[in-house]
């Protein structure tokens, strides 16, 4: 997976500026050009329809690009961005930019509790779930420091080699060790090294551990090794809507509610 065009979503909210700060820093590490994309919307009354006057667009799509142009100031890269505003819903909006300009990677903040928000409906999730690109999810107010040991978890009975070299280049950009956390809720003997086996190619110059957990709670299995190590990045691979459903629309900050914060990567396998 290589990093050469990044989007940056933000709401011009008060943790705007840690999040953008963060994306660039990213960015500049992976020597990436970079997006910033604004949505907006008016509410529309009890029956559906509102008049918005023209002039209340107008008016205030002036005052993002005056909050733009004044964060230029504090942050200097900003001037080398492109800034897209529009008015809509934030997903179709989202997408239109990533097929048009061929987006690699979406950052997006995250204000919940732990590292995954568990906030039903919230736009983390909406991104997350519908991007037609992967996704890092970042906590509010971290400061950028390259990856150094990521966490994976993955079904690889299930995963492609393709998806594993993609994960295994974007390790390899950060000189970062993997670990990757398969998790079944079978419980038998299960042939590691069949497992295993897809892993050596793709994996063959990125250090890496493979661990193997037999439970019918993958939250917990996830929270058990991410509690024992020190790892700055959680890779989920999403593929299917229920695996979805059980990562992150249950209350799992009961479950992973770390003290330190870590940044989600979400990729659809």
């Amino acid at each position: 997976m290589k990093i050469q065009k990044l989007l940056i979503l933000s709401d011009f909210s008060e943790v705007s500026t840690p999040l953008l700060r963060y994306g660039l820093a990213l960015a500049q590490h992976l020597n990436a050009r970079v997006w910033v994309q604004h949505t907006y919307s008016f509410p529309a009354t009890i029956s559906g329809e509102a008049y918005i006057p023209e002039d209340a667009f107008k008016n205030y799509e002036k005052r993002i690009v005056q909050e733009f142009d004044a964060l230029k100031k504090e942050l200097p890269a900003l001037r080398d961005v492109q800034f897209e505003l529009s008015c809509g819903d934030l997903v179709p909006e989202m997408n239109k930019l990533i097929e048009s300009e061929q987006i690699d990677l979406v950052v997006i903040g995250n204000q919940g509790g732990g590292f995954i928000t568990n906030i039903l409906g919230s736009n983390t999730i909406k991104v997350i779930q519908h991007a037609h690109c992967p996704v890092l999810s970042v906590p509010d107010s971290i400061a950028f420091q390259p990856f150094q040991h990521m966490a994976m978890a993955m079904d690889l009975k299930a995963t492609k080699p393709a998806v594993i070299q993609r994960i295994a280049d974007f390790a390899q950009s950060f000189r970062a060790r993997m670990d990757i956390i398969h998790v079944s809720e079978a419980p038998v003997a299960v042939d590691v090294n069949q497992l295993t086996h897809k892993l050596d190619k793709a994996l063959e110059n990125t250090s890496h551990q493979f661990f193997h957990v037999h439970t019918s709670d993958i939250d917990q299995a996830i929270a058990k090794h991410m509690e024992g190590n020190n790892d700055d990045l959680l890779i989920l691979l999403p593929r299917e809507h229920t695996f979805f459903d059980s990562l992150f629309q249950k209350s799992i900050s009961r479950q992973l509610a770390y003290q330190k914060k870590v940044p989600l990567l979400s990729i659809h396998a």
